[in-house]
C-alpha cells in the first residue's frame, strides 16, 4: 500500500483570453478538509484525502536533506479553512537509518505581534515513526507562524538532539475562492538546484523572481504556494533560504508534478479550492502537468549551451500542447509582462531564438577550432 498525502495546494481566479480576468468567481459549496492520516512507514495505508505529511519512503543522502545531530527534523506547512481545527505535523527521523525516532517530545511556539513575546502554545511527543501533531483551533483567514523545538528526549537518545535548530512551520488559513500562484522551486527560483541548496551550498536567486512574486502579493492579492516534489525537502534551509531573499510569504507543499505515486495530483485538490491555477514551471514536465490541469502556466526552460541540447529542448517545446495558457519566457522579467501588460510569449517564438542560438555558438565553434588550426 502507498502512502498518500500532501498539504493542500490552492487555485487562482484567472482566466486568459489575452488578458486576465480578476473578476469574481462561481465556488461550489466548501467541502471539509481532512485531517491528515496516521502514517506508518512500515505499512502505510491509502487515505481518501490530502494530508499534511506522506511517509518519506526511499530518502535521499542525509545532508542533502539537512541532517544535524544525527537527525533530521522536519514541520511540514499546511493549509486550512478559516474557523477549523488543524493538525501541525512534524517529524524525527535518524539521519543514517531514516528510521522514526519515538519519544522525542517537542514544543511549539508562537511570537505575539503585539508585544513580540514568544509563548509556547502546546507540546506533543513523537510515536514510533518519528511524528507527532499538536492540535490548533483559528478563526480568522491569516498567516500563522509555528517555531517548533526539542524540548526533552527519552532515554537511549542522545542529548545532542536537544540542539538540533529549531524549525517554522506555516498555517496558511484562506477562504475557498483566495487567487494562488504555484511556483515549482527547483529550476524557477533556485538559480543552480534544489539539491544544492538543501546541501548547504550557495543557491542565488533566480533575477526578478521575488520582486514579481511581492508585486503579485501586494497588488492582486495573490497567495504564493512554492511547490517541492517530495515532503522533506520543505525543510528549514529552504524555508530560511526563501526568507533571506524577501520572498513572500506562503506555504511550502509537495505536491505531484511528475506522476509520483506518493503524492495525490492536482485535480484531487481542486475540490478544496476550485478555480484555475497559474503555474511557474522550471522543466517541461512540470509544465505538462500545470497544462493538463487547465493552468496558465509559464515554463523557463533551463539549458547548457550544447547546440545539440538546445535544439533537442527547442523540438520538445514545440511539442507542448498547443494552448493559449502555455507562455515559454527566458526570465520573471517576461512573466512580468504577461501577467501585468497582456504580453503573449508564445513557444514557438521561444523555440525558434533557441535554434536561431543554438546556430550561433555551433558557427562560433567551427571558428574557433579553425584558429586552432591555423595557430598549430
Amino acid at each position: 500500500m502507498k502512502a498518500t498525502g500532501i498539504a493542500l495546494l490552492v487555485v487562482v481566479a484567472l482566466t486568459v483570453t489575452g488578458c486576465f480576468n480578476m473578476g469574481d468567481v462561481n465556488v461550489p459549496e466548501i467541502p471539509k478538509i481532512p485531517e491528515p492520516p496516521y502514517i506508518d512507514s512500515d505499512d502505510a495505508g491509502d487515505s481518501s484525502g490530502p494530508a499534511a505529511f506522506p511517509d518519506l519512503g526511499q530518502a535521499s543522502p542525509a545532508a542533502e536533506l539537512g541532517a544535524e545531530n544525527g537527525v533530521l527534523f522536519f514541520a511540514y506547512d499546511v493549509m486550512t479553512y478559516p474557523g477549523e481545527t488543524t493538525s501541525l505535523p512534524v517529524r524525527i527521523r535518524d539521519a543514517r537509518t531514516f528510521s522514526g525516532i519515538t519519544g522525542v517530545k517537542v514544543a511549539y511556539t508562537k511570537t505575539s505581534g503585539r508585544t513580540g513575546e514568544t509563548e509556547t502554545i502546546g507540546t506533543a511527543v513523537t510515536d514510533r515513526t518519528g511524528q507527532a501533531v499538536l492540535r490548533v483551533s483559528q478563526d480568522r483567514e491569516a498567516n500563522y507562524t509555528f517555531g517548533v523545538r526539542v524540548s526533552a528526549v527519552p532515554a537511549g537518545v542522545s542529548d545532542d538532539v536537544l540542539n538540533v535548530t529549531p524549525t517554522r512551520l506555516l498555517m496558511v488559513s484562506r477562504s475557498v475562492n483566495t487567487k494562488f500562484v504555484a511556483v515549482s522551486v527547483d529550476g524557477s527560483l533556485v538559480g543552480t538546484s534544489l539539491g544544492s541548496l538543501l546541501a548547504g551550498e550557495d543557491a542565488p536567486v533566480l533575477p526578478g523572481s521575488s520582486d514579481l512574486l511581492n508585486r503579485l502579493a501586494g497588488e492582486r492579492k495573490f497567495t504564493v504556494l512554492y511547490i517541492v516534489s517530495r515532503p522533506e525537502q520543505g525543510n528549514g534551509r529552504l524555508k530560511r533560504w526563501l526568507m533571506e531573499h524577501d520572498f513572500p510569504i506562503g506555504p511550502v507543499l509537495a505536491i505531484d508534478l511528475a506522476g509520483a505515486d506518493h503524492l495525490p495530483g492536482l485535480p484531487a485538490l481542486r475540490q478544496y479550492y476550485p478555480g484555475v491555477m497559474i503555474g511557474v514551471a522550471g522543466d517541461i514536465e512540470t509544465a505538462r502537468e500545470y497544462l493538463a490541469n487547465a493552468m496558465t502556466t509559464f515554463l523557463i526552460p533551463r539549458y547548457d549551451p550544447d547546440p545539440e541540447k538546445m535544439r533537442k529542448l527547442a523540438n520538445k517545446i514545440e511539442e507542448l500542447p498547443d494552448s493559449q495558457q502555455l507562455n515559454v519566457v527566458s526570465s520573471w522579467k517576461e512573466i512580468e509582462m504577461a501577467v501585468f501588460y497582456n504580453v503573449r510569449l508564445r513557444p514557438e517564438t521561444f523555440a525558434k531564438r533557441l535554434e536561431a542560438l543554438a546556430d550561433e555558438i555551433e558557427e562560433q565553434q567551427k571558428l574557433d577550432r579553425r584558429r586552432e588550426d591555423e595557430d598549430d
